[in-house]
C-alpha cells in the first residue's frame, strides 16, 4: 500500500466578470480578474439553489502545486463559452480563464488564453454542432 498526502483544494466560482472565492457570509470573499492552470478533470454534477435543479460543471485547474476547481453552472455564459472554447484547447498546456460580463445588459461569458493567444469559439453560426 502507498501512502501520500492530500492536494489542498480551492473551491472557485464565477459571478459578474470575476473568479470568487470564500464567502461574502463568513467574510473570507475574494474576487479575481482570472485563474490559470492545467485541466485535470472535468465533471457534471446537479446541484439545487433555493429549490431549483440545474447542471454543474466543475473544472480542476492544478498550477503550482495547487488544486482549484472552478464550477460554472451549463446554462450560464459562463458554462457555455467555456465549452465552446475548451473543445480546441491543447489539453497537455495550461490555460487562463477570464470571465467576462456586461452590467448593462446582464450577459456573461469567458476568455479562454493558451500559448499567449485566445482561443475561439469551437461551435458558431456559420459552424453549427450538427456540421461537427
Amino acid at each position: 500500500m502507498a501512502l501520500g498526502t492530500r492536494t489542498p483544494v480551492t473551491f472557485c466560482n464565477v459571478s459578474k466578470g470575476k473568479v470568487c472565492i470564500g464567502s461574502k457570509e463568513k467574510g473570507t470573499h475574494k474576487e479575481y480578474d482570472n485563474i490559470s492552470g492545467q485541466v485535470t478533470a472535468i465533471r457534471f454534477e446537479d446541484d439545487d439553489y433555493e429549490g431549483k435543479i440545474f447542471r454543474l460543471m466543475k473544472v480542476t485547474l492544478h498550477d503550482d502545486g495547487s488544486d482549484y476547481i472552478l464550477g460554472m453552472r451549463l446554462d450560464s455564459g459562463y458554462g457555455r463559452d467555456f465549452i465552446n472554447k475548451f473543445v480546441d484547447a491543447d489539453t497537455s498546456k495550461p490555460i487562463e480563464v477570464c470571465p467576462v460580463y456586461k452590467a448593462d445588459t446582464k450577459e456573461s461569458g469567458l476568455l479562454i488564453k493558451q500559448n499567449g493567444g485566445w482561443l475561439k469559439n469551437h461551435w458558431t453560426s456559420t459552424r453549427n454542432a450538427n456540421q461537427v
